[in-house]
C-alpha cells in the first residue's frame, strides 16, 4: 500500500473579522477593524494555497474565519470543486444576501456550515435555525431536523447541498 505525506483537508481562515460579537470566540474582530482587514490575504495569494494544496493531493477546503461572508472580494476567492477540491463554508450566515444565494446556487459548497452561537439575544432569535433555513430554501436541501444539534443558542447544524 502507497503512503501519502500531505494533508487530506485543510481550513483557510480568510478573516479574522466577525460581524458577531460572541465572548466565546478568539476570532472576534469587529468587521471595520482596519487593522485585521490589512493583515487579510489577498485573492491572489489565497489561490496560490489552493493551487498548491490541490498540487500536494489535498482533496478538501473549509473556508472560514470570523466571518468569511464579510470580506468584499469572496466571490472571487469561493471557487467550490475548482480542480477537484471540495469546498465547505463555516458561517454564521447572517451576512448571507442574494448574490450569494445566487453564488452558491451556481457553484454549491460541498457542506454549509452554519453557527447559531451569537451573543446577543437579538441576533440569536433573529439568526435562530428555521428562520436561517428557510432563507436558504432557495437553494440547498436542508435536513434541519437530523443535522441540527442544539438549540439556538448553542451549536450549528450542516446543510447537505444539492
Amino acid at each position: 500500500m502507497k503512503s501519502y505525506n500531505c494533508p487530506i483537508s485543510f481550513d483557510l481562515e480568510i478573516t479574522a473579522r466577525c460581524s458577531n460579537d460572541c465572548r466565546h470566540c478568539y476570532i472576534c474582530k469587529s468587521p471595520d477593524d482596519s487593522s485585521a482587514r490589512a493583515k487579510e490575504l489577498s485573492v491572489d495569494e489565497i489561490m496560490q494555497i489552493a493551487d498548491k494544496a490541490v498540487s500536494m493531493g489535498v482533496l478538501w477546503c473549509n473556508i472560514t474565519g470570523g466571518e468569511p461572508l464579510l470580506r468584499e472580494d469572496f466571490r472571487g476567492l469561493y471557487r467550490p470543486q475548482k480542480d477537484g477540491l471540495l469546498v465547505s463554508l463555516f458561517t454564521n450566515a447572517c451576512l448571507i444576501r442574494e448574490e450569494h444565494i445566487e453564488l452558491f446556487k451556481k457553484y454549491p459548497p460541498e457542506t454549509l456550515r452554519l453557527a447559531f452561537t451569537a451573543s446577543r439575544r437579538d441576533l440569536r432569535e433573529r439568526e435562530s435555525p428555521s428562520w436561517l433555513l428557510l432563507r436558504l430554501s432557495a437553494w440547498a436541501q436542508p435536513a434541519a431536523e437530523k443535522r441540527h444539534s442544539g438549540s439556538p443558542q448553542s451549536h450549528g447544524a450542516s446543510i447537505q447541498c444539492p
